[in-house]
């Protein structure tokens, strides 16, 4: 047989070899002398003092005995077997009921069982507090037991039993209002204006037909009511012209421009039309501008006279003054005009200078001027005849003090001007017209 080796860690079948033996020193345990057969681990354990030591069941076939007399007067506890008489037990197995005799008072072992007995065997008596009971008979009492004071009764809970500090759950609680709960008030008052209280999310539903609210406190545009009872005339803005269609304008809501001008007769006497239209023709008896007749130097201006001109930088043929109104939008230049030749345009300029710019201005001269004009416009046709129709375009004049603007109240130099796409080529122009357009009031 080999030498038996002592080992650090618990054995197991694992860990030794069939036939091997070795000892182990557990924690908390004697010294235990492992081996292994058969397959399975064997062990049993040493001690110093002589005591017996079982991990798991203390398994006896024969008596247990104390002193080594068989007589000893212990409590051995038996698991599977009899106690002996000799060893303090009935020495046989009874399941029958047992008669108990009259107890002797032997450290008080009966009265203080009787205390608790009535003396029909009754254990229905008070268990003092100190004694881990109520100290109170509460046979025929009901509700819940409360403790006060180191006394005990039972009855409702009241508000005045639940402490400040008990923080009972909202969910636990029923028939009052919380939070979060669902609830309908009746006979309450509520101040919305109360530190802390608003109401929120009523709706047109939660208003009753009869509510009758005042009008002054709601906001906003009447019309945004879809029932607001108001006839169309009392929803439209009147102030607006493009909404009346029809109907007698008052004088009061004319522009001034029409009371001071027109009555129901028409032109209010002593206005003249040429506050409406100038038109004016100047001429320097040049042999190019308006005459009756080509042969003769006759230069009376007639329906018949015509301007014509080849050149194809143009030469003023009219020239008048311009007030400017800031009501006025434009001037619109009407003319009969026609080219010599279809291949190239005849063309006539409508140009406002300023009053006071330097420059000739005469009649068939060039427009010799110290700075450009402040707006034109330029009519142009191939035709060569004159159309049934005047040939017409607008000037448009924005009232303000910048450049391209004119000013309001303010005298203009206005200038017609003729000529041609081709130097080789004559145009014609007859009976000129300038309107002022546009009133803005």
């Amino acid at each position: 047989m080999s030498d038996i080796k002592r080992v650090y860690s618990q054995p197991n079948a694992s860990s030794l070899k069939e036939g091997e033996e070795v000892v182990y020193l557990g924690r908390s345990k004697p010294l235990a002398r492992y081996r292994k057969e058969g397959g399975q681990v064997w062990v049993s354990y040493m001690t110093t003092n002589g005591d017996l030591f079982a991990e798991k069941d203390f398994n006896v076939q024969g008596t247990i005995s104390q002193g080594g007399t068989g007589g000893g007067s212990g409590k051995p506890v038996v698991k599977g077997g009899l106690v002996e008489t000799t060893a303090g037990g009935l020495g046989a197995s009874y399941d029958a009921a047992v008669t108990m005799n009259t107890l002797t008072d032997a450290n008080d072992i009966r009265s203080r069982v009787t205390a608790g007995l009535a003396s029909d065997g009754d254990v229905n008596r008070t268990v003092a507090t100190t004694k881990g009971g109520t100290g109170q008979n509460l046979g025929s009492s009901t509700g819940v037991i409360k403790v006060s004071s180191g006394t005990v009764s039972a009855g409702a809970l009241v508000n005045a039993d639940v402490d400040d500090s008990a923080s009972i759950a909202a969910s636990k609680l029923t028939g009052v209002t919380t939070p979060s709960s669902t609830d309908t008030l009746t006979n309450k008052t509520y101040d919305a204006e109360g530190t802390g209280n608003s109401i929120s999310n009523i709706a047109n539903s939660n208003i009753k037909a009869g509510a009758a609210i005042a009008t002054s406190k709601m906001s906003g545009a009447a019309t945004d009511i879809t029932s607001h009872g108001l006839a169309t005339s009392a929803t439209t803005d009147t102030t607006n012209a493009s909404n009346i269609g029809s109907g007698v304008l008052p004088t009061a809501q004319h522009s001034a421009h029409v009371t001071d001008n027109l009555n129901a007769s028409g032109l209010v006497s002593g206005r003249a039309i040429g506050d409406a239209v100038q038109t004016a023709i100047l001429y320097n008896g040049d042999a190019k501008e308006a005459r009756t007749s080509l042969a003769t130097d006759d230069h009376t201006i007639t329906n018949s006279n015509v301007w014509e001109q080849d050149d194809t930088t143009e030469i003023i043929k009219i020239s008048f003054d311009y007030l400017h109104n800031s009501n006025n939008r434009g001037l619109k230049l009407s003319c009969l005009l026609r080219t010599g030749n279809p291949s190239y345009e005849a063309r006539v300029k409508l140009s406002v200078y300023p009053n006071t710019v330097s420059g000739s201005f005469t009649s068939g001269s060039l427009p010799d001027t110290s700075s450009s004009a402040i707006a034109s416009v330029v009519l142009a046709t191939d035709k060569q005849y004159f159309d049934s129709t005047h040939t017409s375009s607008i000037l448009g004049l924005t009232t303000g003090s910048g450049s391209g603007e004119v000013a309001d109240g303010t005298l203009y130099k206005v200038t017609i001007g003729l000529y041609n796409e081709n130097s080789g080529t004559t145009s014609y122009l007859s009976a000129p017209t300038v309107t002022v357009f546009g009133s803005s009031s």
